[in-house]
């Protein structure tokens, strides 16, 4: 089971998830929609977090720097890992207020 964000208010969690344009990476392709979130989310385990993906054992490279071969753990603490239903859920509360 995992543990809920302690200290995600309502304002940071709507942030988080509002939409903004993200410009086209090349000229000649169309801008998108994103958010903050999906901006910064792990590669690896799709959340948020501060350090190194935790998800992750190992990463083997090549030569030239790119990633050859990523090894997960088969279980790994997620309290650090700030996931996207944990954001929405706490940008919906007190939403009746």
């Amino acid at each position: 089971m995992r543990r809920k964000p302690e200290k995600l208010d309502r304002d940071t969690a709507r942030a988080l998830i509002k939409k903004v344009r993200q410009d086209p990476p090349f000229p000649g392709m169309t801008p998108h929609e994103t958010t903050a979130f999906e901006q910064s989310a792990c590669q690896h385990c799709g959340g948020l977090h501060a350090r190194n993906c935790p998800a992750v054992e190992e990463v083997e490279y090549h030569t030239d720097g790119k990633v050859k071969r990523v090894r997960f753990r088969a279980w790994f603490d997620d309290s650090r890992v700030l996931w996207l239903d944990d954001v929405i859920e706490a940008a919906q509360l007190d939403q009746a207020d």
